[in-house]
């Protein structure tokens, strides 16, 4: 008797609890959810450049130099810099890439008129953080296609001078030859044009 009064009771208190339990799984399940989706697109990777600009003056959040962003909704302002951007005659600058960007345009101007180097950079995806070194400020416009780059890299996965559809760079971070993915993991998005002029659009 005492038995059949306790499986009672258990089978009672397990049923009121039921709709609880539910409710506790299906919320922690949300959340697993949310954080697995959130981890997997932050939407937080940059588009990073560096150049040579000789003779490079900075006063109070101002350069000689001028950088202008031509393409619109790109969440860089236009000439102010920070200290930590500037390390002698070399400038460091950064995109958001936020959701991906198809077309990113934009001008560096040097002191003398009439002097400027513009640079087009083409699909640029979500989470992944590029880098190109454009080596020393030449005067010209520039065009670099991720998409074309990257299947560069697909097709020579090496970790010297790649030469590809007339175009020459240096890759500055490689996969570890020792990662049990390699080479199928050998897609990096940091490069240094070789040389420069092998990027320019030609007129």
């Amino acid at each position: 008797m005492e038995f059949l009064l306790f499986v009672v009771c258990s089978n009672s208190v397990l049923s009121s609890a039921m709709p609880v339990l539910q409710r506790i799984s299906f919320i922690t399940f949300i959340c697993l959810l949310f954080t697995q989706q959130s981890g997997a697109q932050c939407l937080c990777a940059d588009m990073r450049f560096r150049i040579v600009v000789p003779g490079l003056q900075y006063r109070e959040g101002q350069t000689n130099y001028r950088l202008h962003t031509l393409t619109r909704d790109i969440g860089f302002g236009n000439d102010h810099f920070y200290p930590s951007q500037i390390k002698g005659d070399t400038l460091s600058f950064s995109y958001p890439t936020g959701g991906g960007i198809d077309t990113l345009i934009f001008r560096i101007e040097s002191p003398n008129r009439g002097k400027y180097m513009q640079v087009y950079v083409l699909n640029m995806h979500y989470d992944i953080d590029y880098f190109i070194d454009l080596t020393t400020f030449t005067p010209g416009a520039y065009l670099f296609d991720w998409a074309s780059i990257g299947a560069c890299q697909q097709a020579q996965r090496k970790d010297t001078l790649v030469h590809c559809e007339g175009a020459g760079f240096l890759q500055l971070k490689l996969v570890d030859p020792q990662d049990p993915y390699w080479p199928q993991s050998f897609v990096h998005h940091l490069i240094r044009p070789h040389p420069l002029q092998s990027f320019s659009i030609k007129k």
